[in-house]
């Protein structure tokens, strides 16, 4: 990559998401600590999943380029 081009953010999860999500399921807002625990835990997952991810998502491609 040139060091003109700027660096685009493909997905974003932001604190608001997780706190949306967390009233959606535990019907309540989340404490701060409860929030440092579930931004650990998303950080661990993805951490843990994105090889998997990207494995998927370029998996998909090569043989949608030979056809």
């Amino acid at each position: 990559m040139q060091s003109t081009e700027i660096d685009k953010a493909v997905y974003a999860i932001h604190e608001s998401d997780i706190r949306s999500e967390a009233k959606c399921i535990l019907g309540r807002e989340l404490t701060e600590d409860e929030m440092l625990i579930a931004v650990d835990a998303l950080d661990d997952g993805i951490g843990e999943t994105i090889g998997i991810i990207y494995h998927t998502i370029f998996t998909e491609i090569i043989p949608a380029r030979t056809k």
